[in-house]
Formats: C-alpha cells, sequence, structure tokens
C-alpha cells in the first residue's frame, strides 16, 4: 500500500467462528501471517485451498471503519499482496504456494453476496 498513515485490517471471510478467524491491522508495508495448517485462517488444513479475506482500509489515517468492505482471495500456503494508492486503484496479487500467482483489481463487495468459491481466482 502506498502512502503513510494506512492502515488496513485483515479478517477472514467464511469461516464459521468469526471469535476464532484470523484478524489482523497491519500499518502499509508490514505483513502478518498465518500458516497453512491453522483452522483460524484455513477451515480445510490443506494447502492450496482457497482462502478469502475481507479488507477494509484506510488511507492518509481514514478511520478503518468508514472504508467499504473488499474482498481478496488466495490460496493456503501462498502470499496475498495488496497495492494502490486511493480508494479507485485497490489491487490484489495472490502468489499461491507452487508460484502461480493471480492478479485482480479490487471493487467495493456487497458481503452479503459473495461467492466463496473456486471461480472467484479464475477471474
Amino acid at each position: 500500500m502506498d502512502g503513510e498513515n494506512t492502515r488496513i485490517r485483515v479478517y477472514q471471510a467464511g469461516l464459521d467462528n468469526i471469535s476464532t478467524n484470523f484478524q489482523k491491522e497491519i500499518e502499509s508495508g508490514q505483513g502478518e501471517c498465518c500458516h497453512w495448517s491453522n483452522s483460524d485462517c484455513n477451515k480445510s488444513r490443506t494447502p492450496d485451498s482457497p482462502v478469502h479475506f475481507h479488507v477494509q482500509i484506510g488511507f492518509k489515517g481514514i478511520n478503518i471503519k468508514n472504508s467499504g468492505i473488499y474482498l481478496a482471495s488466495c490460496y493456503a500456503g501462498g502470499a496475498l499482496e495488496l497495492g494502490g494508492h486511493d480508494y479507485h486503484s485497490l489491487t490484489a496479487t495472490c502468489y499461491g504456494p507452487s508460484g502461480q500467482y493471480r492478479n485482480k483489481t479490487l471493487s467495493i463487495t456487497d458481503i452479503s453476496k459473495v461467492d466463496l468459491s473456486l471461480s472467484y481466482l479464475a477471474h
């Protein structure tokens, strides 16, 4: 993420127990990990399983809770990299555990209509 004072809230989508799901607030340029065998971030606890995250971003000190909710998906055992300098240029790049990658422009998601299937990664 570009810009000082940018904070990112990332939390797991599609898991049953929200109190134990992966949830982190990350500053621009920083990262967080959750091992593929950890059921807090990968319900199936197998590598290469699809994992989905809700993302909220507060650019330039804007309160994260006032931002839209974006959906970013990747594979367990891989890495998800978020980029952009404002709400109109957000991207998510998924680096899968076997080296494959997928780049996607993010848009605000109506989380009540999210399809958490592998097809999201194929677009």
